[in-house]
C-alpha cells in the first residue's frame, strides 16, 4: 500500500505548473521643458510646440525599437506606445514626467516590471540625453546611459536606439550580441559618428564593439561632402568602416555671380607659317615669324561646362618679300562655344570659326617713298586650350590656340626707291593655300 505522502507528491508533480506572466517593459515618452505644454491639448496646435512633441515621441519609439533588440527572446514584453498611452488615458496620466520623479509609479500604475524613461535638454546649440532603467518593484535604478550629444535632432534620433539597447542588455544582465566595427578615418580633423554619437576625430583608426543588427555612420568635415553609410554588424561578426571624403568647391572655385563675361587676352605673340610660296620669308631665313596677337571676347555660361563666345582679334607681323620689308596685320571676328570639365576648375577648351580680313603693305618708309599693298578676306578656324585661376569675380589665366586660315592668292606690284636710287621693282603677294597662326598670351576675364 503506498504511502500517503508519496501519492500527494505524485499528484502535485503529475499537476502543471502554473504559468508564470512575462514581465513588461514600458518606454515612457522622455522628459523636457516643454513636456507641461504637450499635455496641454490647447497648444498642441502650436506649430513650433508641435514639432517639439514629435521629436520626443520619435525618441520614445527608437528607444522602444532599442529595448525590443536588447530582450528579443529573453522572455520579456515590451509594451507599445498605443497599449500604454490608453492604460495612462484611463488613469488620467500623461506618458512623460515632467520633472523626472514619477517614472517608477507611472510604470506601476501600469502594470509594468521595468520602465525605461530619459530627459532631453538643449544648450548651446546642441542636444543631450540621458536615459534610465527602473525596475518598479523596489524602485531600484538598474543603469543609466552616458550623458549623449548630438548636433540635429535626426542625429540624436539615430542614436537612441544604440543608446537604448546596450543600457537594458547592461541593466538585465542580458547576454550580448555584440560584433567588432573597424575604423580606418584618414582625413585630418573629421568628426566621426556612430548611430549619431561623436566617437572621434580623424585620423581615427580605432575598433569599436556594437550590438548586432544595422548601426549608422557619419563622418563629415567642412569643406567636404559629408559621408554617410548604413553598416549591418552580425552577432560576433566585423565590418571595416573605410569612409573617403570629397572636398568641395571652395567659395572663389563656385560659379561666379553672373553668366556674362568679358575677357582681353593680350599682350600675345604668334608664330606664322610663311613656307607657302609666296607668302614671304623671315629674316635669316627662317620657316615661320613672330607676330603681335590681341583678343577681346564676351561670353554667356549658358550650363555648368558650356558657354558660347563672340571673339575679335587683331594681329600684325613683319617679313621680307622680294628684298623689301613687307607688314602684314589683320582683324578677325568670330562665334565660338567654351567646354570645361566639371571635374576640374582651372582647365578648359574653346573653338570657334568667323572671318578675317588682313593687308600686306610693302616699300617705302616714308611719304616720298613708293608702297604698295594687297588686301584679302577670308574664312578661319580656331581652337584653344585655357589654363585659369579663379578669384571670385574675376580669372586669370593663360591661353595657347591654333589660328588658320587659308587666302585664295591676291598681289600688286610696287617700286621702291632706295637710298636715293633708281625705282626697284618689287611684288606684294598674298598666296594661297593654308596659314597657320600660334598665339600665345595672357587672359583676364571679369564676370557679370
Amino acid at each position: 500500500m503506498p504511502l500517503p505522502g508519496l501519492a500527494l507528491a505524485a499528484a502535485l508533480a503529475a499537476t502543471p505548473a502554473p504559468r508564470v506572466a512575462a514581465e513588461r517593459i514600458a518606454v515612457l515618452t522622455p522628459s523636457a521643458a516643454w513636456s507641461p505644454a504637450c499635455a496641454d491639448p490647447s497648444r498642441r496646435n502650436e506649430d513650433k510646440l508641435q514639432q517639439q512633441c514629435l521629436f520626443l515621441e520619435t525618441l520614445a519609439d527608437e528607444a522602444r525599437a532599442g529595448v525590443l533588440a536588447a530582450v528579443k527572446g529573453a522572455g520579456y514584453v515590451v509594451m507599445t506606445r498605443e497599449n500604454t498611452a490608453q492604460l495612462l488615458k484611463e488613469m488620467g496620466s500623461s506618458a512623460s514626467c515632467a520633472e523626472g520623479e514619477c517614472e517608477v509609479e507611472t510604470a506601476r500604475l501600469i502594470g509594468a516590471a521595468y520602465v525605461v524613461s530619459g530627459n532631453v535638454t538643449f544648450l548651446e546649440g546642441s542636444w543631450f540625453i540621458t536615459l534610465k532603467l527602473h525596475e518598479t518593484k523596489t524602485a531600484s535604478l538598474l543603469q543609466t546611459s552616458p550623458r549623449t550629444r548630438a548636433a540635429t535632432q535626426i542625429q540624436m534620433a539615430d542614436a537612441i536606439r544604440t543608446l537604448t539597447e546596450a543600457m537594458v542588455r547592461k541593466g538585465l544582465k542580458l547576454p550580448s550580441h555584440d560584433g567588432t566595427l573597424e575604423f580606418d578615418v584618414a582625413e585630418e580633423d573629421a568628426q566621426v559618428l556612430l548611430d549619431g554619437v561623436e566617437i572621434g576625430r580623424g585620423p581615427y583608426r580605432e575598433s569599436r564593439t556594437a550590438p548586432e543588427g544595422v548601426h549608422r555612420v557619419l563622418v563629415a568635415k567642412p569643406g567636404y561632402a559629408t559621408w554617410e553609410s548604413a553598416v549591418h554588424l552580425d552577432p560576433g561578426g566585423r565590418a571595416v568602416v573605410s569612409p573617403r571624403l570629397v572636398e568641395l568647391p571652395k567659395a572663389t572655385d563656385a560659379k561666379p555671380h553672373g553668366p556674362f563675361y568679358l575677357e582681353a587676352s593680350l599682350p600675345g605673340a604668334y608664330t606664322v607659317n610663311y613656307e607657302t610660296p609666296g607668302a614671304g620669308s623671315c629674316a635669316d631665313g627662317f620657316p615661320s615669324c613672330a607676330g603681335v596677337f590681341a583678343s577681346l571676347r564676351a561670353g554667356y555660361r549658358f550650363a555648368p561646362s558650356w558657354a558660347v563666345e563672340a571673339s575679335f582679334h587683331t594681329a600684325a607681323d613683319m617679313r621680307q618679300q622680294d628684298g623689301v620689308s613687307a607688314r602684314t596685320a589683320g582683324n578677325a571676328f568670330g562665334l565660338g562655344a567654351a567646354w570645361a570639365p566639371r571635374a576640374n576648375k582651372y582647365f578648359s577648351v574653346a573653338v570657334e570659326a568667323g572671318g578675317i580680313s588682313y593687308t600686306r603693305e610693302a616699300g617705302g618708309t616714308s611719304t616720298s617713298e613708293p608702297k604698295d599693298k594687297a588686301s584679302e578676306t577670308t574664312v578661319y578656324g580656331a581652337v584653344e586650350a585655357r589654363l585659369d585661376y579663379p578669384l571670385g569675380w574675376f580669372q586669370i589665366g593663360l591661353r595657347a590656340g591654333v589660328f588658320a586660315y587659308s587666302a585664295a592668292g591676291v598681289s600688286s606690284s610696287g617700286a621702291n626707291v632706295s637710298g636715293g636710287g633708281a625705282p626697284q621693282p618689287f611684288t606684294v603677294s598674298i598666296s594661297g593655300g593654308p596659314m597657320i597662326l600660334v598665339p600665345v598670351g595672357v587672359g583676364l576675364r571679369a564676370w557679370f
